[in-house]
């Protein structure tokens, strides 16, 4: 079952373009993760986002038993906001790839 996923278009080997799709028809998404309603069925829009713009930018997943904190985790449960901005080791990725000090 597809949830997300981002399509990226490369010109010249650069970033021209990127898509993401939400699956809005199996999956519920919300912008208030932390709200007392929300159960197993929502999953947080902004941490995804956050996630699927990282493949944007040309990070990869981390594994969840090494940096499962880190936006680039490889899964996110429901109703879990701490996604929403970048970790460390997402923020060192990230500098690392684009050779900032």
């Amino acid at each position: 079952m597809f949830w997300v996923g981002a399509c990226i278009w490369y010109i010249f080997g650069e970033v021209s373009e990127s898509d993401i799709r939400l699956d809005k028809v199996d999956y519920d998404w919300t912008i208030y993760p932390g709200a007392s309603d929300c159960d197993d069925r929502y999953y947080d829009i902004e941490a995804v986002m956050a996630h699927e713009r990282g493949h944007t930018y040309g990070l990869g997943h981390v594994t969840v038993e090494d940096h499962g904190r880190l936006t680039m985790s490889e899964a996110m449960r429901p109703c879990d906001g701490q996604h929403r901005t970048l970790g460390l080791g997402d923020v060192r990725s990230l500098r690392q790839k684009y050779g900032v000090e």
